[in-house]
């Protein structure tokens, strides 16, 4: 199953990862923090800034390869009153009822443990630069790693609002250096629809910082580019014939194999979701995929974005390939291609 940031329809030496949760944990948070010394400093200047200590404070660090999609990464940051987007974060904690915020940002670290310069960002900026651009200046900096930073302050829910302080979270996650590249060629190669595997929520903030430039950005011409692929799909397969089949079905939900790409379709409320699915070629446990919804037949819809969680090469190159499948099989076989299955279901059903 994938999770609610993508799909729609289912069918039932790094990384290193270490939190402060026991002791044996917290010995190698310490033991991580004196392998990245700025690392430990950054730290200490928080629990000193805080004039707390660090009995409520939560401390989680992650080392990890750098890779592209890091390149295209912006800070997401919730405010409370101050944030233009959601105002709070939510959660439980010991059975009751919170609210929080998160601040997150990115800094270049040079070898010798200076902080080149943080990337700012939150939703009422608007600054569209992301990580890679910073990175991309630095062409003769000794760059050791990236250190991207997530703060959250967690508070007892009160009408709507926040009260008293329950718990601090403070994650590091340290960006070592990436494999046969520099961090400098990383940010050069970069591309967001050949090498950038996009998430609906990337895609969703994304194109809310476009919308602030005058000609759009690189998630709208992404957007765009799964777009045009999604309409593919609808000239070339559901008003193709696959629009009778699903409106004559019994069932809301169909599924079928396409030369090995998944599709799931379900129909509910007047609307008809559809999945698309495959492998990873690099990585078979991972599944890619994109969902779009469009109006029930016998209408005739035009199907937009809901969920994505590949490249936008592969969303095409998906898509191509049902189409291709969907053209070759003879008219009388096609509804051998998808049939009725009881196992698909939205999330959450």
């Amino acid at each position: 199953m994938h999770s609610a940031d993508g799909m729609l329809l289912t069918h039932g030496g790094m990384p290193e990862e270490c939190d402060m949760s026991s002791d044996k944990e917290e010995k190698k948070v310490k033991s991580l923090m004196a392998q990245y010394p700025y690392v430990e400093e950054h730290y200490r200047e928080f629990c000193a800034q805080r004039d707390r200590g660090e009995s409520d404070l939560d401390v989680r660090i992650v080392v990890q390869r750098a890779d592209f999609e890091l390149m295209y990464r912006h800070p997401d940051n919730v405010q409370g009153d101050e944030c233009v987007g959601p105002r709070w974060l939510m959660c439980e904690i010991d059975g009751q009822a919170c609210v929080g915020t998160r601040h997150e940002y990115g800094q270049v670290i040079l070898s010798d443990q200076v902080p080149l310069e943080i990337l700012p960002g939150s939703m009422r900026t608007n600054e569209n630069v992301r990580l890679g651009q910073r990175v991309g200046r630095f062409m003769d900096a000794d760059v050791a790693y990236i250190l991207w930073v997530r703060v959250f302050e967690w508070f007892a829910e009160v009408d709507g609002g926040a009260g008293v302080r329950k718990r601090t979270e403070l994650f590091y996650e340290v960006h070592g250096a990436p494999k046969s590249m520099t961090f400098v060629e990383l940010a050069e190669r970069a591309d967001l629809t050949k090498n950038v595997k996009l998430t609906t929520r990337a895609v969703m903030h994304g194109s809310m910082r476009d919308a602030r430039l005058p000609h759009g950005g690189d998630f709208t011409r992404a957007v765009e580019r799964v777009q045009w692929a999604i309409q593919r799909f609808a000239s070339g397969v559901w008003h193709n014939g696959l629009s009778k089949i699903v409106e004559s079905c019994d069932f809301s939900g169909m599924s079928g194999n396409f030369n090995g790409v998944t599709i799931m379709s379900f129909v509910s409320a007047g609307r008809v979701m559809i999945s698309v699915e495959m492998s990873n070629p690099r990585n078979p446990e991972e599944r890619d995929f994109l969902s779009f919804v469009g109006e029930d037949p016998p209408n005739e819809p035009r199907f937009g974005l809901q969920g994505i969680g590949c490249t936008v090469d592969r969303a095409v190159d998906l898509i191509e390939q049902v189409v291709h499948v969907w053209g070759q099989t003879p008219v009388d076989q096609r509804d051998q291609l998808f049939a009725a299955d009881k196992g698909v279901r939205t999330l959450g059903t």
